[in-house]
């Protein structure tokens, strides 16, 4: 879309009648007073905060406490990293905090119960994951859909097997700023799970494949072998970046068994992370007993292989689980802190914002100036005149801007889209959106709803 720019208003305004110049400068000192008030009472108004977290059911599992406008510390490189690069240059705390993704992935072995829900937020969040795979979460999809609702700090994307069978199952977690950059979702049912993270030229698009393949499914592993073929090459066609991680259920040590999957994405060039930062001293993901053996695997293409600063295989003493988490953090050339929602605001607020014009500020002027040659002249009193100005203006300014207002909506209903200008384009598109939130989230509060209702009912 091309480029929109709100052209700039003439803020001069040139009145040839002696009269009417006076009741311009009147009229913009009663401007100025309003809005003098209007700040005031804003700022007032504006400093109370909300908690939005409240009544969300899995909280009650975790230590939640209500929201608190406390100075967050500033994030340095983590120590106990099992692989640490260090890096050369420039190192300001600045671009450690905004430059650099942490993406994780984790076979959680089940997440139905709320306890190990909470448990599962909880390390994320202690993680300061950027992106999490969560896999083998056995949600049927009407639960796995609504998983993790009014997180404030994250957005939830699932894909379950079905609505009938609680196996397989894989979530990512993606935080508030990297969801805004997320594209082109695509999905294989309960295994797989296909986004785009989108950047500016300074830095390549990032192409994120989660992926849980089942054991011993040959079916569902050459399914998932075609269609991660197909969006790899898609994606060097477009010149992303890759990274392809989860629990491949493709054992190492296992020197017989076929490894379709592992070999296909090497194939491509993509590299293994802990294999060329670990060496020799490579960890198994996976324990049971006396077996052991590494299955779970993050692949990158080699710019951001060069890019990583640290990479982690961490135990798991937070829920119960028999598989390691595997991390990595890596710089980008683009700062990550931006929001769509507060991008949407703003162009909102550009495009609602009505700006009155040298011929409003006339219109006004001479209603102002018919008003004072109905005053008798022994009735004028500096302050009554002064009060009756301010609200005769407000009344016209007020008056003047609806009028703009009702212009706008009318020219907005058309039959044919392509009657639209871009302005109008931007803004019906941003209502759809906002739209489409609400209906969610008012899918999600019916679901809850209904819940409460049954739980109720039959005293479960």
């Amino acid at each position: 879309m091309a480029e929109m720019r709100i052209g700039d208003i003439d803020k001069e305004i040139i009145i040839s009648n002696t009269m009417t110049t006076a009741m311009m400068d009147i009229l913009q000192e009663i401007q100025l007073d309003t809005a003098e008030k209007v700040t005031e009472a804003t700022t007032e108004i504006g400093t109370k905060e909300t908690d939005p977290m409240t009544g969300v059911e899995w909280l009650d599992a975790i230590n939640w406490q209500p929201y608190q406008n406390t100075k967050i510390k500033e994030e340095g490189i983590e120590e106990g990293d099992h692989i640490t690069k260090k890096l050369l240059g420039n190192n300001n705390q600045k671009q450690k905090q905004n430059n650099n993704i942490k993406i994780g992935t984790i076979n959680v072995r089940e997440m139905n119960e709320t306890k190990k829900q909470g448990e599962i937020r909880n390390f994320i969040e202690k993680e300061k994951w950027d992106i999490g795979i969560l896999n083998e979460t056995k949600l049927k999809e009407s639960k796995g859909n609504h998983m993790y609702k009014g997180w404030e700090k994250y957005e939830c994307i699932n894909s379950s097997y079905n609505n009938e069978n609680t196996k397989n199952g894989i979530i990512i977690l993606l935080k508030k700023n990297i969801n805004d950059r997320k594209y082109k979702i695509e999905k294989i049912c309960g295994h797989v799970i296909k986004l785009d993270i989108l950047f500016s030229e300074k830095q390549k698009n990032i192409r994120i494949i989660g992926l849980y393949n089942p054991t011993d499914d040959k079916t569902s592993t050459e399914n998932i072998f075609k269609q991660i073929n197909s969006w790899i090459n898609e994606a060097t066609n477009l010149d992303h970046e890759i990274i392809i991680l989860g629990d491949f259920n493709e054992s190492t040590k296992n020197k017989k068994k076929r490894k379709p999957l592992t070999k296909m994405i090497k194939n491509h060039g993509l590299q293994d992370v802990h294999e060329c930062l670990a060496g020799k001293d490579m960890l198994d993901t996976w324990e049971s007993g006396k077996n052991s053996s590494r299955i779970d695997f993050i692949f990158t293409s080699e710019h951001i292989l060069d890019s990583i600063i640290s990479h982690k295989i961490l135990d798991i003493e937070d829920f119960e689980t028999d598989h390691k988490a595997l991390t990595i953090k890596f710089r980008i050339k683009e700062n990550t802190n931006t929001s769509k929602k507060k991008l949407f605001t703003k162009i909102k607020k550009e495009l609602n914002f009505i700006k009155l014009g040298a011929e409003d500020w006339d219109d006004i002027a001479g209603k102002v100036e018919e008003q004072l040659t109905t005053i008798e002249e022994g009735k004028i009193n500096r302050e009554k005149i002064w009060d009756f100005l301010v609200k005769f203006y407000e009344k016209e300014r007020k008056e003047k801007i609806q009028e703009i207002k009702n212009t706008k909506k009318e020219a907005m209903i058309k039959d044919d889209p392509n009657d639209m200008t871009d302005t109008e384009k931007i803004k019906d598109l941003i209502d759809k959106y906002e739209n489409l939130e609400k209906i969610n989230t008012l899918e999600h509060e019916i679901i809850k709803l209904v819940d409460k209702v049954i739980r109720t009912k039959w005293n479960l």
